[in-house]
């Protein structure tokens, strides 16, 4: 319950909450920039009504998928937007703007933009992720990591249990004391690397296509690396398996061990890695090994810009751009939503102004009753 003051303030602080959030300007899709590095989401709404996987940029999220259920994929490399390809049944809103203006016969005729082929949809465009395949859940007590390289992930998000070859959550990682419900930190996972040690991560998949580079990549830039023992079921059970992975080589005087298989490595790179890796380019032989891979994968020690969209510099509330929007319309359309407006609004000044005069605080079923009463008096 609230006073209409209240009301007012509340209005004003979820578009300063919604300006934080969305900082840039949806005026532009990228499908015209071609493959890059950019935000993501995945709208299931879409793949749900045609079993296309999808990825759509910032603009056409808020533009045209308004209403759907979205994925938020983070950045990921190389895509090209899919918004009004032949993936989708209609047009992009943000490249097309007038056909809002065009009737079904019309929309049915016009011919959607072909999509980029070289697109690579990995499970996270199903609203899954890590190797647990799990949709994402706030409430699992685990990290998630994005890894940097993706050639055989497609760039997914694991979690640090996950990593390690637990399950997602398996132990309770919460703190004793919590000041704020919603923002704490975890407690560190026993055996998994601080978060301060490193900058990011090549998962387990990833390095195992190509074991010999990435043998050299470790001990070249000291990473600290982690096995991937899969259906552990607790700290101690990891750890038994791995001691039970060494064999004792009796036949040594050394009495050396050895690995009766390895098991998969997640690398992590340590700050300014790109750095480092970018001397071992210029200074070292360019037919090595690892050399030869970097320049396959110049991402890995260049600068690899994500693109964003320009700041959104216009301060108009919502009420402004409701209006902006109804210069767009078609003039008979526009007058009749003008005369709509000032009806329910005049209605609402006055059904509002006895609790403004006062101060009475507005229920929310004293609401919802007004705008039912107008609605059924349309109806009739």
């Amino acid at each position: 319950m609230s006073s209409l003051v209240d009301y007012i303030k509340d209005q004003e602080s979820l578009e300063k909450q919604a300006k934080e959030h969305m900082p840039y300007d949806c005026d532009k899709c990228t499908f015209e920039l071609g493959s890059i590095r950019q935000e993501l989401y995945a709208c299931l709404t879409c793949y749900r009504l045609n079993k296309k996987l999808n990825a759509i940029c910032y603009a056409c999220s808020i533009n045209c998928h308004t209403s759907h259920d979205l994925i938020e994929l983070f950045t990921k490399r190389s895509f090209t937007c899919d918004c009004g390809t032949s993936k989708f049944n209609l047009p992009c809103n943000v490249r097309y703007p007038l056909i809002k203006n065009l009737n079904s016969n019309s929309l049915s005729n016009f011919d959607l933009d072909i999509p980029d082929l070289n697109n690579k949809y990995n499970h996270n465009f199903k609203g899954y992720f890590c190797s647990c395949n799990n949709p994402y859940n706030p409430q699992f007590d685990s990290n998630m990591i994005q890894c940097i390289f993706g050639i055989s992930c497609g760039e997914d998000w694991y979690h640090d249990d996950c990593l390690m070859g637990f399950k997602p959550g398996f132990m309770n990682r919460k703190p004793l004391k919590i000041d704020d419900p919603n923002n704490y930190d975890l407690l560190p996972l026993p055996g998994f690397p601080s978060f301060d040690s490193f900058e990011t991560l090549i998962c387990w998949k990833c390095a195992s296509q190509f074991p010999l580079e990435m043998s050299i990549l470790i001990n070249k830039l000291n990473c600290d690396t982690i096995d991937y023992v899969p259906n552990s079921t607790s700290i101690d059970d990891r750890i038994l398996k791995i001691s039970n992975n060494i064999d004792n080589n009796d036949n040594d005087n050394n009495k050396s061990k050895r690995l009766k298989k390895d098991y998969l490595k997640s690398i992590f790179l340590k700050e300014n890695y790109k750095e480092k890796l970018s001397e071992i380019v210029k200074n070292e032989n360019p037919n090595s090994l690892l050399v030869l891979f970097l320049l396959k994968y110049p991402f890995l020690f260049n600068d690899d810009p994500i693109y964003q969209p320009p700041i959104d510099d216009d301060d108009s509330s919502v009420f402004e751009m409701g209006v902006r929007e109804l210069n767009n319309l078609p003039k008979d359309k526009a007058v009749k939503g003008l005369i709509a407006y000032e009806k329910i609004k005049s209605k609402l000044t006055d059904f509002l102004k006895p609790f403004a005069d006062e101060g009475r605080i507005v229920t929310a079923e004293e609401v919802k009753a007004f705008f039912d009463s107008e609605t059924n008096k349309i109806k009739k």
